[in-house]
């Protein structure tokens, strides 16, 4: 575990820089698009991965994702390894995540998410955080438009699901997109919250089905936000019992 954990914080800190140049530059070249630069992310995902110790990603309900044109996915938060474990989900068209603002601060990572469309969250500046998701929706040109968040704002330290917070929500709504309840399993078992990487093993995401946002508007929208947290719920649990299976050698 002491060596997985040297290893992986290497790669983090050597790899990540140096990919976030290709897809800063790709970005400001014209690859508006993601063609280079989510190749490149998803490239630098695996990587990551692979050093902390995921032996397996397995998608439930993958046949789900190829009829979907666009999209807000949300989804449970138990890891670091969430955000790029996310990247399995769109081969092509890339995922926008919402991102804490701190990140922007990052030298050369934080110029890369910017460069790419990322949209910056600063949850003590609700307004200027929506005026900036939708300056970010206005410029992405791509036909297929995916956006990822984390309701829950941040990892939950037993696996219970937290409240879910609204802001995605109003984005769903804003953009006219439909939301994609997600689950995630495992990551915790690798990497729990801190930065010591326990045992190696499978992770899971379990794919739900299409919420249509049409429907609610903000006097409702906290029915919205109870039936998805209902479902991410339901996909935990079945999450959980796939990655049991999974880590027991059982194939799937």
């Amino acid at each position: 575990m002491f060596w997985r954990t040297v290893f992986t914080n290497l790669y983090t800190f050597i790899i990540t820089p140096v990919l976030s140049v290709v897809c800063l530059l790709a970005a400001l070249l014209g690859d508006k698009k993601g063609v280079v630069w989510w190749t490149v992310a998803r490239y630098w995902a695996k990587g990551l991965m692979s050093c902390a110790g995921v032996t397996q990603v397995f998608i439930d309900g993958k046949e789900k994702l190829a009829n979907i044109p666009s999209a807000v996915f949300m989804a449970n938060h138990e890891s670091q390894l969430d955000p790029p474990l996310m990247t399995y989900l769109s081969d092509k068209s890339p995922l926008r995540f919402f991102a804490k603002h701190t990140l922007a601060y990052f030298p050369l990572f934080g110029q890369a998410l910017w460069a790419t469309d990322q949209v910056f969250i600063n949850r003590e500046k609700g307004s200027r955080t929506l005026k900036n998701i939708e300056k970010t929706i206005a410029k992405i040109k791509n036909k297929d438009k995916y956006f990822f968040i984390f309701p829950e704002g941040h990892r939950s330290r037993d696996g219970n699901l937290l409240p879910f917070k609204r802001g995605g929500f109003a984005l769903a709504m804003k953009a006219k997109l439909p939301i994609l309840p997600v689950a995630i399993a495992g990551t915790s078992d690798i990497l729990p919250p801190g930065f010591i990487f326990r045992k190696k093993g499978p992770v899971v995401i379990a794919v739900g089905d299409l919420v249509p946002t049409s429907s609610y508007d903000l006097k409702s929208v906290d029915k919205l936000v109870a039936l998805v947290r209902d479902q991410v719920g339901v996909l935990q649990k079945k999450a959980v019992k796939i990655c049991q299976k999974l880590s027991a050698g059982v194939n799937l």
